[in-house]
């Protein structure tokens, strides 16, 4: 039986804990997951000495903030377990949401295995992270991608992406450790996820979005001290990985063509002419092939939902038409 450990750090009264908690444990109660899992949180005082109370197998009390790099990580090695799910005390996690991921790191290149986000509305939130030249990101099918809620088929289907947001990451326990942990440049917070993410494929790993079981995250606006600190460590991202940032898409591209920014990654991009009695063959071929691109068009009228969900874990894009 493969075992888990649910990491949560949090600062202040947290006041979504509880709804997070009481849905991983709906979540896993669920007898056809055989996984043992442990609880750990990480509860931090802010600074007015407000800390979260949490019902966990293992509950950390630092006498002040941490951080989130040094948090997450002392929680970490104060586990043994052969997985590790780092989910954040604003989501809410959905029947199912840990057997995709789990399957997910069956492939060996996949450091880490991340779901969809939604917004409180069942909106995307984020379906993976694009990273600029700027040293920005934007949130793939969120509410600044192009197309909005349109944008849905584009983006629901499996697929490697530059980093996915920490608010629900599920990695081996052994990578994690082999590339040294979150890093505490970033402290307090902010950019830690996409620091990690850069790491990851200068390692030769990929971090692989997976669209099977969308969660929830119920995240809170933006107030102007976290702008600040966001903005702190975004320079500190930018200095440190200027190189790599050299290499990133501009950000004028997701205006003329979005799928060029989703996939930069890819080296190949496949596009076929397929009917529904045929698409099961190409399917295959791009399951055959994650890291690379490959695009479904319809032919015989079908529509692409008939066949999205079906395909969506090949890391097959569905069209009806020829995509520019």
């Amino acid at each position: 039986m493969a075992s888990l450990a649910c990491i949560t750090v949090t600062y202040g009264d947290a006041p979504d804990l509880a709804r997070m908690q009481a849905s991983l444990a709906r979540s896993l109660r669920d007898g056809s997951i055989d996984v043992h899992h442990t609880t750990v949180v990480v509860a931090q005082p802010d600074a007015d000495g407000n800390v979260a109370t949490p019902t966990a197998d293992r509950v950390i009390t630092p006498s002040e903030n941490l951080g989130f790099a040094v948090a997450n990580n002392l929680a970490v090695a104060e586990t043994s377990s052969e997985f590790i799910a780092f989910l954040n005390p604003d989501l809410e996690l959905t029947e199912g949401w840990l057997p995709p991921l789990l399957a997910a790191l069956d492939d060996p290149a996949v450091a880490i295995a991340a779901p969809v986000l939604l917004t409180n509305d069942g909106y995307i939130d984020e379906a993976g992270q694009a990273v600029f030249s700027d040293g920005g990101s934007t949130a793939i099918g969120g509410h600044h991608w192009p197309g909005g809620h349109d944008a849905y088929p584009t983006v629901m289907f499996d697929r490697d992406v530059d980093y996915a947001s920490a608010a629900c990451w599920v990695m081996r326990r052994s990578v994690f450790n082999e590339l040294g942990g979150f890093s505490s440049d970033y402290w307090p917070a902010y950019f830690e996820d996409n620091d990690f993410g850069q790491r990851v494929r200068a390692a030769g790993y990929v971090t692989r979005l997976v669209t099977a079981r969308p969660v929830v995250h119920h995240h809170e606006g933006a107030s102007v001290e976290r702008v600040e600190l966001a903005q702190r460590s975004r320079a500190t991202f930018e200095r440190k990985w200027a190189s790599v940032l050299a290499t990133k898409p501009e950000r004028s591209l997701l205006d003329t063509n979005p799928r060029a920014v989703r996939d930069w990654h890819c080296e190949t991009t496949t596009i076929e002419h397929v009917t529904a009695d045929s698409i099961s063959a190409f399917a295959d071929r791009a399951a055959s092939d994650p890291r690379n691109r490959y695009i479904a068009s319809l032919t015989d009228g079908t529509h692409p939902w008939t066949l999205q969900k079906r395909y969506r874990s090949h890391g097959l894009e569905i069209v009806t038409e020829h995509p520019r």
